[in-house]
């Protein structure tokens, strides 16, 4: 059998290989889709993605609640169990998910005098959210079915089934722009197609992987019922934190300052969650390891989860997320045009503050697979309301503009993320919190510094004006850093594991 540390290596390479894929296709239709739709209409886009963050509450908490018992009942092996909590689930879902596209209706015919849209554009807004309805009940099907993968650590398949969605979307949506239909309509056409691809493939792959598995049997079991809706209560509040927190920024920016704005806050914005889901693609992996502890009872393995994998995401985040935060400038100029170049300064407040929670991605994820999660849901609830009334404030009371959204999330995410949780964190463990932290950042902190100078001096010999020297000089950076990194902060056996599984002699 494969142990734990091969698995998760093997795993996260599997998530990267996704996450490598969505990261390019968003890359190269971000621009392409602003340039078509032009600054309002791209803006709506992203108002409205933002505003969906909002309809998953509706899942209350479930979808993260519904794998970690499908991963506890695969380790248990026990088909009749999964069998009803996918029955019970999928009965909620499609429940959730129906009203969800009536919430989605109704936003649709609210949005466009919510934030003063050019009636141009009204009709294409209504049919932007009524899309992203069905986006949603697909994406909520697929993600509890997607859970068998995870329970059976098939991530490679878990990305496949990804890299389906995201290709065939991207492909879809440069043909009905070619084809001249270059309206937000096109766009929500080109997203449902790729999630309803997606949404197939998992069902007919999960069913191949477990034998016995019944996927739409639709019927409710009392005891499962009650036994998620424990979990999910308290990852539901934690879920509207994060709502909350990363939703609303936009939101506000959207109805203060107006729709075509909202892309100089939310661009750069956007460039720090992708550094979030490259640490979550290996953070990901320990929620089913953490999920059987609930079976095991292994505490120490539990412990082992949060602190190895706490300095694993801060070996990968620092490094990165130094160098970018050196480079930011040149790259968004570069990226999406000079007007956004300024918009660094945003990036660089929330990186920032992101540090803490990229870092933490691992801690968060053994939690609620470890059922650890009322204090992790009082931590976020507490952080988000923070972040509304400073933005709130800052946004109406200073002439700062996007920079008031940024300053408004990063001091509280600042103050939750890094300091709060891992006080949390180390009292789960039963661990002293300077112990934890010592042993998870010392190395990866140091490894980042020398990366940083190397591209702060390298764009100020020759500035990064071009891709190709924007490229080299990012690589040649981050090459410092990881290969610090690398001697450092991963132990031998590890390296190992990974040279076998790179093919690497």
């Amino acid at each position: 059998m494969m142990s734990n540390a091969a698995q998760i290596v093997r795993n996260t390479i599997a998530n990267w290989t996704g996450i490598a894929v969505g990261s390019l296709v968003l890359l190269l239709l971000t621009p392409y889709v602003r340039n078509v739709l032009g600054d309002e209409r791209f803006g709506i886009y992203l108002l409205a993605s933002q505003a969906m963050i909002y309809v998953n509450l509706l899942a209350m908490g479930m979808r993260e609640a519904a794998t970690r018992f499908t991963c506890k009942e695969i380790a248990a092996d026990n088909t009749e169990g999964l069998n009803a909590v996918l029955s019970t689930m999928t009965v909620f879902f499609v429940g959730v998910g129906v009203l969800g596209i009536g919430i989605c209706t109704a936003l649709g015919w609210f949005a466009p005098r919510f934030f003063e849209v050019d009636e141009r554009f009204a009709s294409e807004t209504f049919a932007l959210f009524v899309g992203l309805g069905f986006v949603f009940l697909f994406g909520l099907i697929g993600n509890l079915i997607s859970g068998v993968l995870i329970g059976h650590q098939r991530y490679d398949l878990l990305n496949l089934g990804n890299i389906i969605r995201d290709i065939s979307r991207a492909a879809m949506l440069v043909l009905v722009f070619a084809l001249g239909w270059q309206t937000l309509g096109g766009l929500i056409t080109a997203m449902v197609s790729g999630y309803v691809l997606a949404f197939s493939y998992f069902v007919v792959i999960s069913k191949r992987q477990h034998r016995g598995l019944r996927v739409f049997s639709f019927r409710m079991t009392p005891g499962v019922t009650r036994e998620i809706m424990g979990i999910g209560m308290w990852n539901g509040i934690n879920q509207m934190g994060n709502v909350v927190t990363f939703a609303t920024p936009a939101i506000i920016v959207g109805k203060v300052l107006g729709p075509e704005v909202v892309g100089l806050y939310s661009v750069p914005f956007m460039l720090a969650e992708r550094l979030r889901i490259l640490v979550w693609g290996m953070a990901n992996t320990l929620l089913p390891l953490a999920a059987a502890t609930l079976v095991t009872g292994d505490r120490g393995q539990f412990r082992q989860l949060i602190v190895r994998g706490t300095k694993a995401a801060a070996t990968l985040c620092f490094p990165i997320g130094a160098v970018l935060l050196v480079l930011s400038k040149p790259f968004l100029g570069l990226w999406m045009g000079a007007d956004y170049a300024e918009s660094w300064i945003v990036y660089g407040i929330v990186m920032i503050a992101m540090f803490g929670r990229i870092s933490q991605a691992p801690t968060l994820h053994v939690l609620i697979g470890g059922g650890r999660i009322r204090g992790l849901a009082c931590i976020q609830l507490v952080s988000s309301i923070s972040t509304v009334f400073m933005i709130g404030f800052l946004i109406t009371q200073t002439t700062w503009g996007v920079l008031a959204a940024a300053v408004g999330i990063a001091v509280p995410l600042f103050l939750s993320h890094s300091i709060a949780l891992p006080i949390y964190a180390a009292r789960q463990m039963g661990m002293p919190v300077l112990a934890y932290l010592k042993q998870a950042y010392t190395w990866p902190i140091a490894s980042a510094l020398p990366g940083a100078a190397a591209a702060w001096l390298l764009a100020k010999l020759i500035a990064p004006t071009s891709w190709p020297v924007w490229i080299a000089e990012f690589l040649i950076s981050l090459a410092i850093s990881a290969f610090l990194a690398w001697s450092t902060c991963i132990d031998e056996s590890m390296r190992q594991r990974v040279k076998q599984k790179m093919g690497w002699r």
